[in-house]
Order: C-alpha cells, then structure tokens, then sequence
C-alpha cells in the first residue's frame, strides 16, 4: 500500500512522532535517526549502548523531567536523603519506569480474549512463533502538505467489550512513585485527583507523548496505573496501588 501513495512518504513509529510533537516540554537530551531512500524517508529511534548516557533514548519513560525538583543527573550514595540514592538518578529512574511499562501492560491483559487485525504482527516471522508482544499495531496516513505523506504506526495494548459486542482500543500507562513523602501514597483512594494533578505537572512531557502515542494508535480509552515501589529504597519490587480509566479525548482536555 506505501507504494501506491505517491509523493514523499515519511515513515515514523507514533513514540518518534509524539517525542518530535514535545520537543518544547522536553528536559532531557534524545536522539532521532533520519534515513532517507528515493521518495521515503524513515524517522526512528538509534539504538544507543548500554553504559552510553549521552543521549537518551527515545523510548525509556522519563520520571519528574518537569517537576521543579527533578532526579539527579549524577548522584553519590547519601544515607540521609532517598533522592540522592544510585537508584534515584535521572537514568535509573528511567530504566525502572520503562521496565514497570512493560511489566504492566503484559499484566493486564488476558491471554485467553484476542482481537485479530487484518496483517500479521511486524515483529513475526513465521507462523507458528509464540513469544511476540501482547499488542497490536495500527498504521495511519497523514497528509503533510506539498505532496508528503506522514505514515505513522501506533501500539494498541489492549480492548474492552461494549455490551453490543463493539470494542474499545484501549491503552496501558504507568505512573510510578518514587520519592519519599509525609503523605506519599498511602492515601490514593481519597487523594488520587490531587497525586494524579501532580504527576501531570512533574511528567508533564511524559503524559503528553502518552495522549499523542493513544490518538496516533486509536486508541478509545486510557488505563492510567499508579504503581509504587514495595520499599521506597530498593526498585526491583513493585505494586499496583489503584488504577483510573479516562478517555482519550478527555484526558487529552485535562494536559
């Protein structure tokens, strides 16, 4: 179908296109590769080496980028502050953020309920391969002007049944708790409206790539996840303290 459309054709995934839509809300440094072949030019993500922090890549989520008092860039062990922890850097922060993502929007959906689409999954490559991401993928076309063509592609994570049997695409996020406060979190069923007003200032960039990504996809409908680690000072356990289901649109009204 791509050959068929005539004129320039650019090729991005909706992460590229949301992180480019952001670029004025973005703190940290990121790096996009720009390939171009005859009539088709391709934006994408470079593949940066583990151990090289020099730019950011374009996929790790981003924790407190926004917020008036964000993570360490660099930080020394400080037993008197949780802030200054190894694990409370910019970085770290990231790594841990992006791998709670992916923990969680497995997680939430059921094996057993699949939505088929009309083209296999990208990522397969025969038939009978079994250990592909439980997610689906929606290409869109977007006139740009001039004879370009934008042709994005965007993750679906999960769908909710209708009562007439239509469904609703829906999307996984995940806000997650880092720093320590007096009131933290343990209060999230009375205080969520105020934690969920602030995590939209602090990650302000983050949730605004979240809306994007969701439109881009088609997504219906946003599941928002707030997760919290088991112990404020050690990040490889973690649970989910409550959940918030929000259209698209309205939470795109709310940023």
């Amino acid at each position: 179908h791509v050959e068929e459309i005539k004129g320039t054709k650019i090729i991005a995934s909706d992460m590229v296109i949301a992180t480019l839509m952001n670029f004025s809300k973005s703190v940290y440094s990121w790096d996009i590769k720009v390939e171009k072949f005859g009539d088709l030019i391709y934006l994408d993500k470079r593949d940066i080496e583990d151990g090289n922090d020099e730019y950011v890549s374009v996929d790790l989520e981003s924790v407190g980028e926004n917020s008036s008092k964000p993570p360490q860039a660099d930080a020394e062990v400080d037993s008197k502050s949780t802030t200054a922890l190894p694990i409370n850097t910019a970085l770290s922060l990231m790594k841990e953020a992006t791998k709670i993502m992916h923990s969680v929007q497995n997680v939430c959906v059921s094996k057993d309920s699949v939505q088929e689409f009309d083209l296999k999954h990208p990522a397969q490559e025969d038939e009978d391969q079994t250990d592909l991401p439980l997610q689906g993928y929606t290409y869109m076309e977007w006139p740009f002007g001039k004879g370009r063509t934008l042709i994005t592609r965007g993750q679906l994570h999960s769908f909710m049944k209708k009562d007439n049997d239509d469904v609703n695409y829906c999307n996984i996020y995940a806000m997650n708790q880092w720093r320590f406060t007096k009131a933290g979190w343990s209060n999230i069923d009375t205080e969520k409206t105020s934690i969920f007003s602030q995590e939209l200032t602090d990650n302000t960039n983050r949730v605004s790539k979240w809306a994007i990504q969701s439109m881009l996809a088609g997504a219906d409908i946003m599941k928002i996840l707030f997760v919290a680690r088991q112990k404020i000072l050690k990040n490889d356990k973690h649970y989910i303290m409550s959940t918030s289901t929000i259209s698209t649109q309205k939470f795109v009204d709310l940023i």
